[in-house]
């Protein structure tokens, strides 16, 4: 009896040493499981959850494509910001999938990841270095990251170019080289065009220019900048271009053949894919960083096809961590790639396919990009500001009204919204 009572105290030992393991997950065959709410901006997110699934069976995933629900209800324009902040605190997500609530609210809903990857010693490649960098608001705050990247690059169709005998710019290239082999191109030939912007809606395209060619911001300390000069020359060499056919101004079409005809164009990397599958090589095309104008030097943002956010009130931000982590990790990369879950490019460049064009200009920067802004115009007011850019710059750019009545219009809606600071967002973490 002695011998029995000896084996009690070791036995209740093991037994505790097994029930600490199984807590801790090590031994565990069966983790909890965890539902983890995601809000997106579409329905591309339906993609991974099978393939989630495989390598977290632990997880279950609820999906609500917001924009979606919003096109379900015929939410008008005027009211989609308001019922946006609805669905999100209806909802109460753990995850963010290419959809930002911060766009919606003053404070923001997202977890600043980068205590986390400092936390968990998070490795992560030059590649990956660099998007954070650049991802990093002007606060300091990183509130979303992604396992692919894109970014605006020119495509130059040297084939055009050589039949005219233009010479071909080098990169980095100024916006006053730009304009004038555009301009060149035009001379040369009055049926093609110049250049092509990815984009033809004006208040778009002229604020697209301005913060991403030549560094310029379009809202500061809580202020619309447009009425300011740079912004105005800019903006009527634009028009100006338009008006001489220099600027393709028939419509945006992303049709690589309908491209054929133009000296140089600005899209998203990625469209190297629709030229690939047409057999464009780089005898005819190359690729190059954007060029820079009135001073400006910084690198074209990274673009996040797939932004992964977390929710601060979230009860599930360690699972849905480990899950984004997982995605950013090579074995992550090699998911996205082999099932094309994603239109960019993953951010390990041996997964990644173009045909013999460098990949150096989408995953190498000249220079940093200028940090994300944290302040933006209300959804009504950027109605308001949108309406009268597009219809006064349309008018200038058709002839039917000079460039300086459209402009005093302009500085008018500026100078309108401006007075009013109820107009803005500066969002804080």
């Amino acid at each position: 009896m002695k011998k029995v009572w000896k084996w009690v105290p070791l036995l209740l030992l093991a037994a505790l040493l097994m029930q600490g393991c199984s807590s801790l997950g090590i031994g565990s065959k069966d983790k909890s499981k965890v539902t983890l709410k995601v809000l997106t901006s579409s329905t591309q997110f339906n993609a991974y959850v099978p393939l989630l699934k495989e390598k977290f069976p632990h997880l279950s995933f609820e999906v609500v494509d917001v924009n979606g629900k919003l096109r379900q209800e015929n939410t008008p324009a005027t009211e989609r910001e308001s019922r946006a902040v609805e669905i999100i605190e209806a909802e109460q997500p753990d995850l963010y999938y290419n959809f930002s609530p911060n766009y919606y609210t003053e404070e923001s809903r997202l977890v600043d990841l980068a205590p986390l990857i400092e936390r968990d010693h998070v490795q992560l490649n030059e590649v990956q270095q660099q998007v954070v960098a650049s991802t990093v608001d002007s606060e300091g705050v990183l509130t979303s990251i992604s396992p692919s990247i894109d970014r605006y690059v020119l495509f130059v169709n040297r084939k055009l170019l050589q039949e005219h005998s233009i010479a071909e710019p080098s990169s980095p290239m100024s916006w006053e080289v730009f304009r004038e082999t555009a301009l060149a191109l035009k001379e040369k030939n009055q049926s093609l065009s110049g250049y092509e912007m990815s984009d033809s809606w004006w208040s778009y395209y002229s604020i697209f220019v301005g913060e991403t060619m030549m560094g310029f911001r379009s809202i500061e300390n809580g202020q619309l900048t447009l009425d300011r000069p740079e912004w105005r020359a800019l903006t009527e060499q634009l028009v100006e271009d338009y008006q001489n056919q220099i600027a393709k101004n028939d419509g945006y079409n992303p049709d690589f053949s309908e491209r054929q005809r133009t000296g140089m164009f600005v899209e998203k990397a990625s469209y190297v894919h629709n030229m690939l599958s047409s057999n464009a090589t780089t005898d005819s095309w190359s690729i190059m960083e954007l060029p820079n104008g009135f001073g400006y030097t910084g690198s074209t943002s990274y673009l996040l096809p797939a932004a992964f956010s977390l929710d601060k009130s979230s009860k599930h931000i360690e699972e849905a961590w480990k899950l984004i982590i997982y995605l950013m990790s090579e074995e992550g990369a090699s998911l996205i790639s082999s099932n094309s879950l994603s239109s960019g490019f993953v951010t390990y460049p041996q997964y990644v396919n173009i045909g013999d064009f460098s990949t150096d200009v989408i995953y190498q920067s000249q220079g940093r990009a200028a940090p994300i802004s944290t302040e933006s115009l209300k959804n009504a007011p950027y109605l308001q500001f949108n309406n009268v850019m597009q219809k006064q710059l349309s008018d200038a750019a058709s002839g039917s009204i000079t460039f300086e009545q459209a402009w005093t219009e302009v500085e008018n809606i500026v100078r309108e919204l401006n007075a009013d600071p109820a107009n803005f967002i500066t969002r804080s973490n």
